[in-house]
């Protein structure tokens, strides 16, 4: 959706989210400020977009910009206990040791291979031509292989 990239490239400019992400303390707040920032700029873009729509756009804005994108609802899920991507358009979650495929996709590659750089972030780690594949354990305890 044009009007979503536009909002969160301009919210991306005003904002610094490498230093929203840095402090933990304040991630509560700095999603409501900027699903409420997203909001607003949505209402102002479309006035065909029903206010659930926009919520739902916003929250998905506010996970791009403070989380992993198209993987934050799965990881918020107490319920999935692992998440796969095959591909930036095949995403699949496991619950209750069951496969499930996702509903959401990346937008492209790049998408994807931004999101693992976050992840491998923390852990001082990066996928990359001269480290093509990855095997990291997460400071949460998980496991991530890419």
């Amino acid at each position: 959706m044009a009007l979503k990239a536009r909002v969160h490239e301009g919210l991306i400019h005003e904002l610094d989210p490498e230093q929203l992400q840095d402090d933990v303390s304040y991630m509560s707040a700095a999603r409501k400020a900027v699903e409420q920032a997203a909001e607003e700029r949505l209402a102002d873009g479309d006035g065909a977009l029903s206010r659930q729509e926009r919520l739902r756009l916003a929250s998905e804005i506010a996970d791009e910009i403070l989380g992993l994108g198209p993987l934050e609802p799965l990881l918020r899920d107490p319920t999935v206990t692992e998440v796969m991507v095959n591909k930036w358009d095949e995403i699949y979650f496991e619950r209750d040791g069951v496969l499930h495929r996702s509903p959401t996709a990346f937008r492209d590659d790049a998408h994807v291979l931004n999101i693992i750089d976050k992840i491998l972030r923390p852990v001082s780690r990066r996928l990359d031509d001269s480290s093509p594949m990855v095997d990291a354990r997460l400071p949460d305890g998980s496991r991530v292989n890419a």
